[in-house]
């Protein structure tokens, strides 16, 4: 079956036409640092998904509560689309070492780079009685910092959150081996809101231990303090026309 050229320009003019016609919507986003016994105190007996007034009662409460407001962030992306957004720096850590043969140390010969920070990606989708179908992918990477990971130090067990915070600790030395610890938490999940709801995640843990010959060492457990976790707070309301 043969397909003409103008089949093909009135399905993609068809197609273009379809996704202008799909409403807008705002999105935003607030990343926070709290204890689940904070965030419980917080909701005040509300589930994960809030009204326009429990949400603004469930930030005043958080505020209250001094939790640590990481980031807030915003898309507008037409239903259908994906927005993506972020707010990161990039980290530079050393990967590869010769030694000097006039001190002793090590000097880095090759870096390499990862971002640190919040990365977000939405993708709603619009029915016909205005319900917003959300799908949300979050991540948050945090640096810790750098351990010095000599010879002398035994292989890092990213599970051992006692050993890290030794090694944290520990003063770094010129000519040693810099390598960088960082955190990952995420989420990939869909909710389905009402124009205007909130919808509250807890990020779970992402990241696992590399091995030594990677050169990078990265936690596979909470961030510091160890009794909090990350928080996602996302709304989404469609824009009139």
């Amino acid at each position: 079956m043969k397909i003409s050229v103008l089949s093909v320009l009135i399905l993609f003019l068809y197609q273009t036409n379809a996704i202008a016609q799909e409403p807008v919507v705002s999105i935003d986003a607030r990343v926070v640092r709290a204890s689940p016994a904070q965030i419980e105190r917080a909701l005040a007996g509300a589930d994960n998904r809030l009204t326009a007034e429990q949400t603004a009662s469930v930030l005043a409460a958080l505020k209250d509560l001094n939790v640590e407001f990481l980031d807030q962030l915003r898309a507008v992306v037409r239903a259908g689309q994906t927005a993506k957004i972020d707010a990161v720096r990039e980290v530079r850590f050393p990967i590869k070492f010769e030694a000097d043969p006039k001190t002793g140390g090590n000097v880095p010969t090759e870096f390499a780079t990862r971002n640190a920070g919040v990365a977000l990606e939405f993708a709603p989708v619009v029915d016909d009685g205005g319900q917003i179908e959300l799908g949300i992918i979050a991540s948050v990477v945090t640096f810790r910092g750098f351990v010095d990971y000599g010879e002398s130090k035994p292989g890092l067990d990213a599970s051992n959150q006692d050993a890290i915070e030794e090694l944290l600790k520990a003063p770094l030395t010129q000519g040693g081996l810099w390598q960088p610890i960082f955190t990952e938490k995420g989420v990939n999940s869909t909710v389905v809101l009402a124009s205007g709801q909130t919808a509250v995640f807890g990020l779970l843990t992402a990241a696992s231990a590399d091995s030594r010959s990677n050169r990078e060492a990265r936690d596979s457990g909470p961030a510091e303090p160890t009794d909090h976790e990350i928080f996602l707070l996302v709304t989404a309301k469609i824009l009139p026309d």
